[in-house]
């Protein structure tokens, strides 16, 4: 019988940390949860004469509530950044980042999942395209309705259920800049940008220079957007990657959120109340206030050693590679050509690596009319250690739901958990093992053809 291998975790993608830059991200999702509190506060908590006493009062009404995917211990949440209207590429989506939150009660961590935007997808309706299109292509749906489709793309590519999504447009950012007085940047290299965007889609050439330099809203927004950036001093480096781009990104975003959560802001109704005018219609999520309250704690108590940050990319040790499509668009495509990999490698990223490795021997059986479904399963079992010993078709073809039997008695926990995840699986745990003697007895329901399966 087939015996499947793939290379272990540890070779199949390296987690990608810098910790100079771990905690600039944590506070991207910091900052956009504090600016949408704003605009709940402004608009159903704070008039101009109420006092901070009323904002406490929704922090004490959050209190042992839990938000969605708390009670499977992992929440996970899309954060999208787009040109917005009066940009190039308005509805084109700038930035894409899951963030995933384990509730774990003694430790809880995060880990950040960065998507490329020039990652190729598969879309039903509209054929193929850049996943930074979504939002374009979707003519005839609102914005919410956009968000909620690119949350299910994105939950298809990494395996994972996207509870809740934040849309930040760049309009949006930079006149918050200007309405908190502007921001504090040390510039670590002068640069200059001869390619930046106009307003009318020509090019202008903007320059920074190395040091302190405080920022109003329009350069905050040229610093973070910059792309084709070329080192003027002796430093060395470079400043068109989307790395560096990412980086100024960051420092912006830390010194934002440092004015926003400042005593003076949240606290001030004048300024809420300005805030709420100017981002009202530049940012976009499906969280509810008590939500939001209860998010900011769960990530204000996170440990910077508990945070990682993951890239899925075209390293040498990555899941993509670079190719480009029939009129020479840029692309990246799945190595493996499909996202399975990718949702093995997203679902198991608070893992802990362990020298022991889990085997099983596992029967697949086809619980359908359809026939080579356990065949086809065998495709997907793309995870060390799985000795496949039977495949054949069930007692019955009736399955609706592919289910699992667990005759290991619970010593298998990270195999059941990979099938559970992969087949959107039902658990059984069974003491009548059948004459075969597998530890796990997998029946494929009718549900397997609806998976994600993307094939290119």
């Amino acid at each position: 019988m087939k015996k499947t291998t793939l290379p272990k975790k540890s070779s199949q993608h390296k987690q990608k940390q810098n910790p100079g830059q771990i905690l600039p991200l944590v506070l991207i999702i910091t900052t956009c949860l504090i600016t949408v509190i704003i605009i709940f506060i402004g608009k159903n908590t704070l008039s101009t004469n109420e006092s901070r006493t009323s904002f406490i009062g929704q922090l004490a009404a959050s209190s042992g509530r839990q938000i969605k995917g708390e009670k499977e211990n992992r929440t996970n949440i899309l954060l999208l950044g787009i040109g917005g209207e009066g940009h190039d590429g308005a509805q084109l989506t700038d930035t894409i980042i899951v963030i995933s939150i384990k509730h774990d009660q003694k430790n809880k961590k995060i880990s950040l999942i960065s998507i490329p935007r020039d990652l190729y997808v598969n879309l039903k309706d509209q054929g193929s395209a850049k996943i930074n299109n979504i939002y374009s292509l979707d003519k005839n749906n609102n914005d919410q309705q956009k968000s909620n489709l690119i949350s299910k793309v994105i939950s298809d590519i990494t395996g994972l259920p996207i509870h809740y999504y934040i849309q930040v447009d760049f309009e949006g950012f930079k006149k918050a800049i200007d309405t908190l007085g502007g921001i504090d940047i040390k510039i670590e290299k002068s640069f200059y940008d001869p390619m930046y965007p106009t307003e009318n889609f020509g090019y202008q050439t903007i320059t920074f220079d190395q040091g302190d330099t405080h920022m109003d809203g329009d350069l905050a927004l040229k610093y973070a957007r910059s792309r084709h950036g070329i080192v003027i001093d002796d430093s060395g480096g470079f400043e068109a990657s989307d790395v560096a781009r990412s980086k100024r990104q960051q420092q912006i975003l830390f010194a934002a959120k440092e004015k926003a959560i400042s005593l003076n802001t949240i606290i001030n109704p004048k300024k809420i109340n300005e805030l709420l005018g100017i981002l009202g219609d530049h940012v976009r999520t499906n969280l509810k206030l008590w939500e939001i309250i209860q998010m900011t704690d769960v990530i204000r108590n996170i440990q910077t050693s508990e945070i990682k940050n993951n890239v899925i990319d075209d390293s040498p040790d990555g899941l993509l590679y670079s190719s480009n499509t029939p009129d020479g668009s840029f692309i990246f495509l799945p190595k493996s050509n499909n996202f399975l990999e990718i949702h093995n490698f997203c679902q198991n990223l608070f893992e802990e690596e362990s020298s022991e490795q889990e085997s099983v021997n596992l029967e697949i059986l086809n619980g359908t009319a359809n026939p080579g479904l356990a065949s086809k399963a065998v495709s997907t079992m793309t995870y060390e250690n799985i000795n496949i010993t039977n495949i054949s078709n069930a007692d019955t073809s009736d399955y609706k739901k592919t289910v699992i039997y667990d005759y290991s008695n619970n010593t298998k926990p990270k195999i059941i958990k990979f099938l559970k995840n992969r087949f959107n699986a039902k658990v059984v745990k069974s003491q009548d093992q059948p004459e075969s003697s597998p530890d796990i007895t997998l029946i494929i329901g009718k549900n397997f053809l609806k998976l994600p399966i993307y094939e290119y």
